[in-house]
């Protein structure tokens, strides 16, 4: 009963996005982010899907029924990058369809095809819309900012401040649930993968005093996951920031600020020592991965064109002695879809980072899908279920999309030397404008 309730919810957003699609798009941003997927079941039951991958596929048919010829040109503007998805989407599909594990289906859905078709909603929505990048942009800041407030909220109580009792259930929570952050992901290495996503987009914002609080608070949120790829990505973006061409005095300024601060907090307060406490002994972790490396690389001739189907990872690593999984996505998917198909599926998201890194293209976004796309091989991520599938191909979008920089208002006046005199009469108001609360913290735009 629930999961029609929120079928039928899902039907009204998706006709309300028709006219104004970022009202969908922010509301699936949203849903996947505050609602791990360890809790799905309290909206959609049994029925395994996260409810924002039921809004994701009920929102893509209502637009083929209404607007099939918005669709056909997306796709009509980088033909060859949705060739690749569909052989990969859809040949991951027949690869788990033939081997006849259908409990990996969902897990499929909510990694592989929700996020493929949000990316098509969101190349529609970019389409000649510079500015609906810079509205999707804001989004993710912002819920990166309350992500890492609610994180630093959880790490001050000692344990997560929302979805307890759903994260008990995993079974590293015992050991470290109350120590490393999460927010309301499903796990401290998803935070970090978002928050180091976000960093490279803070280069896309105007004004040097949102830039420098932005850049503190990612910076803060990933030392509060503890993460060492985190902190060591978001490191070579804050980099990125100082170098980039364009960047004003003033902008590279209020970075080294940030800068300072974060490294001020890192080494000063009891933040540093927990990260300090996992680089000198992190588990076992390194000798984990270096382990799964090892065991792929004396079956990968197995995979070469075929996998055993969505999960099969698992079962294999357990078999080869892995405590955990393969701690990697592109040794997860090779398994279960095939390495043709891994290659294929990372490899569309990576030329699509690469040409975002020209011009043209929203500032910082390249960079920040260039970093999810690496990120997300230091951990399950889209071979479990998280909202890195999600992350990854909204910023993907960001990146394929075109961008000229909105401009704040009309061409200037020519106005005559001397000023014309008019009757009082005539004399008209000249419409005056009002900035926006975005336009005054230099969210609007970015700067040149």
């Amino acid at each position: 009963m629930g999961t029609l309730i929120w079928i039928a919810v899902c039907v009204v957003v998706a006709l309300a996005s028709i006219r104004r699609p970022i009202f969908g798009i922010a509301l699936t941003i949203v849903a996947y982010i505050l609602m791990p997927y360890v809790a799905q079941t309290l909206i959609t039951g049994d029925h395994g899907w996260h409810p924002a991958s039921w809004l994701v596929l009920v929102w893509f048919g209502v637009t083929l029924l209404t607007r099939p010829q918005s669709i056909a040109a997306e796709i009509g503007r980088r033909p060859l990058i949705y060739l690749i998805v569909l052989v990969a989407v859809g040949g991951a599909f027949l690869v788990n369809a033939v081997s006849g594990r259908s409990g990996g289906i969902s897990l499929m859905v909510d990694t592989m095809l929700a996020p493929a078709l949000f990316f098509v909603q969101l190349g529609m929505f970019f389409a000649g819309n510079s500015k609906g990048l810079l509205s999707v942009r804001n989004v993710l800041l912002t819920m990166a900012v309350v992500e890492v407030v609610i994180s630093a909220a959880g790490w001050i109580n000692g344990a997560p401040l929302f979805w307890v009792e759903q994260y008990s259930t995993k079974y590293w929570f015992a050991s470290f649930g109350g120590l490393r952050a999460l927010g309301t992901m499903d796990d401290p290495l998803t935070l970090a993968l978002f928050l180091s996503m976000c960093i490279p987009l803070i280069a896309s914002v105007r004004k040097g005093l949102p830039q420098l609080a932005l850049l503190v608070v990612m910076m803060t949120g990933i030392l509060l996951s503890q993460s060492r790829t985190g902190l060591l990505i978001g490191s070579i973006s804050v980099v990125y920031l100082l170098v980039r061409k364009g960047a004003s005095l003033p902008i590279r300024m209020a970075i080294a600020v940030g800068s300072l601060i974060v490294v001020f907090a890192f080494f000063f307060g009891g933040l540093g020592n927990d990260v300090l406490s996992r680089l000198a002994d992190d588990n076992g972790s390194s000798n984990a991965r270096n382990f799964a490396w090892d065991l792929f690389s004396t079956i990968w001739r197995d995979y070469i064109f075929w996998g055993s189907g969505s999960g099969a990872s698992y079962d294999v690593g357990s078999a080869g002695g892995l405590a955990t999984s393969f701690e990697s996505a592109i040794l997860m998917y090779s398994i279960d879809f095939g390495i043709l198909i891994a290659v294929l599926y990372f490899g569309v998201i990576a030329v699509v980072a690469l040409r975002g890194l020209g011009r043209g293209h929203l500032p910082g976004a390249g960079l920040a899908a260039l970093v999810g796309v690496i990120t997300v091989q230091t951990f399950s991520s889209v071979g479990s279920p998280t909202a890195a599938g999600m992350l990854l191909w909204t910023v993907a979008a960001l990146a394929a999309a075109k961008y000229v920089m909105p401009t704040d208002g009309p061409p200037e006046m020519i106005l005559p030397a001397e000023p014309l005199e008019l009757p009082v009469q005539n004399q008209t108001r000249l419409p005056q404008r009002t900035m926006s609360r975005t336009s005054a913290l230099g969210l609007d735009r970015p700067i040149t």
